[in-house]
């Protein structure tokens, strides 16, 4: 829905934003300035979605070596060095579903390897989910059902600012009396932006049990033992009362529909898995006799929509090799982390569509990096090509997968900036090695 305030200015109603995972689709959007580029957010929206919508389309140059070049010459270089790699690396992937399956043609045509920056905390997650098993709810639910909420080792608002807004105190559900029936406590840390979780009024104070974060694993080994029945020798585990330990086991065998939240990507254990695993066996303990469920946090620059076009294009998730004329896939050998520290990557391939802080990790010196990422991304000595980008869902249409991964929002256009989109730079890249124009 589009409304003509005035001649120079222009709003969008219903905006997805696509700068967390929980692409919240009710932002109202203002186009303004001389040039109609110029963006603002009149309602709704976050931190996170104003500094998306709102950066200047500044610095969009592509350079070869620091040195400012044309499209068709960026182009032309990043082809060069592709030609002359025999094991690419194509990482960081912050690009919409079409810019996705782009760069996977690409993989697959010269024998790349294809990993997301967000794929440590992802594979936590995959991990458990492949092995064991989960069970998982969806953002709708929480927002409709839950009548507590248990938030492990994260608070919430730190990886969506508006998750407490949009799920936990939403102004309008299906059953309005969890308003102030709803329970929420948190485990580990409280929230980093108080007013975004501040309950109604009526509405119950959260509760915050406070812990050793390095310990998430080891604290609900201790619940699931308490859950149980069985008698523990001690009067705290990992700096919490027994105690408080219990009131929590009361409050979740009273619950009617309970949640608990993690965020992979917060957790700060060596093996995070574990504590994940810890999670879910809990949750499957608890589904014998009531209803209850995880929520996996996270999904930003698009991981699981990546991830879910990796699948559906290959067969295989993110962390997939193409050089030996078939898909092969490792979760440890092929992690983009490792081959560029052990130095079996010989290009990389950062995409960056959504923002401009997301960097080229460090590498060998003598690895070439090829930067396709937002106007204004830091470039030396980040890389030997910057190709500036659209963004999508600001300057182009698109796809994007939320958190909860049950749904694929439509992103729409905004403006007119000139800028190709990742799909764009990536197919003429592949043309251009081709041999095309």
């Amino acid at each position: 829905m589009t409304t003509k305030i005035a001649n120079t200015v222009r709003q969008f109603k219903n905006v997805p934003c696509p700068f967390c995972g929980l692409c919240c689709d009710d932002l109202v959007v203002e186009r303004n300035g001389k040039d109609g580029k110029k963006l603002k957010i009149a309602k709704n929206g976050c931190d996170l979605a104003r500094r998306g919508f709102e950066a200047p389309v500044a610095g969009a140059v592509p350079k070869i070596a620091g040195k400012k070049a044309s499209f068709d010459e960026a182009v032309a270089a990043a082809a060069a060095i592709l030609k002359n790699s025999d094991r690419p690396l194509f990482s960081g992937m912050g690009t919409d579903i079409e810019g996705a399956k782009a760069v996977l043609q690409l993989a697959d045509g010269i024998g790349g390897v294809v990993d997301h920056a967000a794929s440590h905390a992802l594979f936590r997650n995959f991990r458990v989910m492949q092995n064991s098993g989960w069970m998982t709810t969806t953002v709708a639910e929480i927002r409709n059902r839950a009548d507590l909420v248990i938030f492990a080792g994260t608070d919430g608002v730190s990886v969506s600012p508006r998750f407490f807004e949009k799920c936990i105190w939403p102004k309008k559900a299906l059953f309005t009396n969890l308003q102030k029936e709803r329970e929420v406590v948190f485990l580990g840390r409280g929230p980093s932006i108080p007013s975004a979780a501040k309950p109604p009024r009526g509405g119950k104070k959260p509760t915050l049990i406070s812990y050793d974060t390095k310990c998430l694993a080891e604290l609900f080994g201790t619940l699931r033992a308490l859950y149980h029945g069985r008698r523990l020798d001690a009067k705290q585990a990992v700096g919490v009362a027994i105690s408080d330990l219990e009131k929590l086991i009361e409050k979740i065998k009273a619950a009617r529909y309970g949640v608990i939240v993690w965020a992979s990507g917060q957790i700060e254990e060596t093996f995070g898995d574990l504590a994940v695993q810890a999670i879910a066996e809990f949750i499957k303990d608890i589904n014998e006799t009531k209803r209850f469920a995880g929520f996996p946090l996270g999904g930003g620059d698009n991981a699981l929509g990546v991830a879910q076009t990796c699948t559906w294009q290959s067969g295989f998730p993110l962390r997939t090799a193409f050089g030996e004329g078939h898909p092969v896939h490792d979760p440890y050998l092929l992690s983009g982390r490792r081959l560029l520290v052990e130095g079996e990557a010989d290009a990389l391939v950062w995409t960056s569509a959504f923002r401009g802080d997301l960097l080229p990790p460090k590498r060998p010196k003598d690895t070439p990096c090829i930067l396709i990422g937002v106007p204004g991304m830091k470039v030396s000595p980040g890389a030997d090509v910057y190709i500036p980008v659209a963004t999508p869902g600001v300057d182009h249409t698109g796809s994007f997968v939320r958190t909860d991964s049950v749904v694929a929002l439509p992103l729409r256009k905004l403006r007119d900036n000139d800028l190709p989109s990742v799909a764009e730079i990536v197919g003429a890249i592949e043309t251009v090695m081709r041999g095309g124009a």
